[in-house]
């Protein structure tokens, strides 16, 4: 868990349609940027580790279990993660 703790450029990367259009491209990778600095700029530390996380494919009683923490104590952060976001 201890690489998702830091701001070292983690960068957000999705599955890619290699059949999408340029203007299909360019809208997501605008999605992407804001994305990335929403993670950064308004979620808690810990919201934002887990979200990291969870962009890796780690599964959330893995993510319980290696913080130390419930699943329910999980699943709260990445809500409250998922509406700072959405705000």
């Amino acid at each position: 868990m201890e690489a998702f703790n830091t701001d070292d450029g983690y960068t957000l990367e999705i599955a890619v349609d290699t059949e999408s259009t340029v203007s299909d491209a360019d809208s997501r990778d605008e999605i992407l940027i804001v994305l990335q600095h929403l993670i950064h700029t308004e979620l808690t530390d810990n919201q934002r580790l887990i979200t990291r996380a969870l962009l890796s494919d780690f599964a959330t009683d893995a993510i319980a279990t290696q913080l130390n923490m419930s699943r329910n104590a999980v699943y709260k952060l990445i809500l409250d993660a998922r509406m700072n976001t959405k705000r």
